[in-house]
């Protein structure tokens, strides 16, 4: 079953989080509506019946870096290993 998923990356040392364009993953299943893979002829009323119609909730999880965000970076926080 394609799927989306959700990433956001936390910085601990400034307490900023960037989230991450989704990303969509294929299954590859002929037997998932929304897949490269489903058969063109592939109609309804079997279509319902034999394939999944949609996609799952989206995969979500946040990356925790400890270090600033890249925009605490290029405002100069974190120089030396301080923050200024």
């Amino acid at each position: 079953m394609c799927i989306s998923r959700q990433v956001c990356h936390f910085y601990t040392k400034c307490q900023h989080g960037i989230t991450m364009p989704d990303e969509e993953i294929t299954c590859d299943s002929p037997r998932c509506k929304v897949s490269p893979a489903h058969p063109r002829n592939c109609s309804l009323p079997a279509c319902r019946k034999t394939c999944w119609q949609h996609r799952q909730y989206p995969q979500q999880y946040t990356v925790t870096k400890n270090e600033f965000c890249p925009d605490c970076v290029r405002q100069g926080k974190g120089v030396n290993g301080r923050k200024v």
